[in-house]
């Protein structure tokens, strides 16, 4: 039915800019008027038998085409009068064209996932506006507004206290775009999208186990090395071997400026060396992920390996 009404719609405006440029007594016209008396009655029906709301059809959608027509209308005669005007139709129709692309380009797609069946749109409330403006201009649709975010300590702290989701009556996913553009008809938000359900697989548990590819020297046996992601994506093995191979290697020393550092770690006793008694602990723990990550003791059997 949609694809229908686009097209009747499309080609009652291009008749009507025909019509509108030709002279009423022109006697090419008849087929013109033939295609009209055909077009206008499809246009009607998939009009009315549309989906969404009988208001929501006669107050939006009718009077926005019937706007078109007047708009189309008058910019034929003001063509055909004013000769000037021709320019500046140039010059205007290419921003309007821009400006109605914008327009559609706040339009949420269609949904390529499942949608909460409880709260299918959500939407942002402009700054000033009011929520019983937009309860009101849905009221042809039978709809429940809640707040995205209902329990916030501090909503001055954030905008969050903007966000509301929309629930349709039996999770009715057909009339999606016209609440959609009956939202944005309001003024009264900054944005409408669809609120799909993401899911996320269990992560595997499983700790992947390193396996020596050749023979030159041992692999750290750190038991907890396969938790290291990078470790075999990187080439850290071949890495450890080749310090070895360079000749002057000396012992970099690095600060960490952090929370502390647990200086009776199992995994940074052989390499930590404290400056300050008060920094050898560490409440929070960061400090001691990060001192880790620089210099935990490699290849000695307990632990992880730095990387």
């Amino acid at each position: 039915m949609t694809t229908i009404y686009t097209i009747t719609l499309i080609g009652i405006l291009f008749s009507v800019a025909i019509w509108d440029y030709k002279d009423d007594e022109a006697t090419d016209l008849a087929p013109l008027k033939m295609i009209l008396w055909v077009l206008v009655p499809v246009y009607l029906v998939t009009v009315l038998f549309g989906d969404g709301s009988l208001g929501y059809k006669l107050k939006t959608v009718l009077l926005r085409d019937i706007g078109l027509f007047a708009g189309l209308i008058l910019i034929g005669y003001m063509l055909t009068r004013f000769q000037k005007l021709h320019l500046v139709f140039l010059v205007c129709l290419p921003l309007g064209l821009v400006f109605f692309r914008a327009r559609l380009a706040h339009r949420p797609a269609a949904p390529k996932v499942a949608l909460d069946a409880a709260a299918e749109l959500l939407f942002d409330i402009g700054d000033g506006a009011s929520l019983d403006q937009i309860q009101s201009a849905l009221a042809d649709f039978e709809v429940t507004i809640k707040p995205a975010f209902p329990n916030l300590a501090h909503p001055e702290y954030s905008d969050l206290d903007d966000f509301y989701t929309l629930d349709l009556a039996d999770a009715d996913v057909s009339k999606l775009e016209q609440v959609s553009e009956a939202l944005y008809a309001t003024g009264a938000v900054d944005w409408v999208e669809h609120n799909e359900v993401v899911t996320l697989s269990p992560m595997e548990s499983a700790v992947t186990t390193l396996k020596q590819r050749n023979s030159h020297g041992p692999f750290p046996n750190d038991p907890e090395i396969g938790m290291q992601w990078g470790f075999e994506a990187l080439g850290l093995a071949d890495f450890h071997r080749g310090i070895g191979e360079v000749s002057g290697a000396q012992p970099t020393l690095i600060a960490i400026l952090d929370t502390g550092v647990d200086a009776s770690h199992p995994d940074l006793l052989g390499n930590y060396y404290s400056i300050d008694a008060s920094s050898d602990k560490d409440e929070v723990g960061h400090g001691t992920h990060c001192a880790g990550t620089a210099g935990a003791v490699s290849n000695n059997g307990i632990g992880i390996d730095v990387n």
